[in-house]
């Protein structure tokens, strides 16, 4: 993708070149070549910073309906039992178009699932206690070496990566 944008404009910078002639001109493709350096050289903090808007926009618009879930979750005293008759930990539902996961604690933790690939996925993770914060990402940046607390790292069925506080008791997590 960066090669992409900077191909296009190595394009725009020739362009401009061969069009102009007069001094003013120059100031004009100097200013491009600038700008187009800073561009690539903060181009991760541009989409950062997109993805921070569109969570924070997704978050607002679908806050009282995750409200509504953990409502009827910690009302819900219907627990399914596994095949050894002992009541399932974690549970996983869907209410369209929200696909959302259980657990049944004390205290119940809700994850919302947002998007993912196989195992890898993040959500929206209801979680009164304040474990989830633990969960920092990589322990010195090496794969597989976690912060989360051992309890934290399992729930939901998948190993706890990292979270992000994001409001009251909610937090944005990622999980492998």
């Amino acid at each position: 993708m960066v090669m992409l944008i900077g191909a296009a404009g190595l394009i725009i910078l020739l362009t401009a070149l061969a069009a102009t002639r007069s001094p003013q001109g120059w100031i004009g493709v100097g200013a491009i070549i600038v700008l187009g350096v800073y561009f690539l050289l903060n181009f991760n903090h541009f989409v950062s910073i997109g993805d921070y808007v569109v969570f924070q926009g997704h978050f607002a618009h679908m806050e009282p309906r995750y409200l509504e879930i953990i409502a009827e979750a910690e009302r819900d005293q219907n627990i399914p039992l596994n095949e050894e008759g002992t009541a399932k930990r974690h549970v996983y539902y869907v209410r369209e178009p929200i696909p959302y996961s259980v657990d049944r604690g004390p205290p119940i933790r809700v994850a919302f699932h947002q998007q993912g690939i196989l195992d890898n996925w993040e959500g929206i993770v209801y979680d009164p206690t304040g474990i989830m914060k633990s969960a920092t990402g990589w322990k010195d940046g090496v794969a597989c070496e976690y912060t989360a607390t051992p309890e934290a790292k399992v729930l939901f069925d998948g190993d706890l990566v990292a979270c992000e506080h994001v409001k009251g008791a909610f937090y944005r997590c990622w999980f492998t």
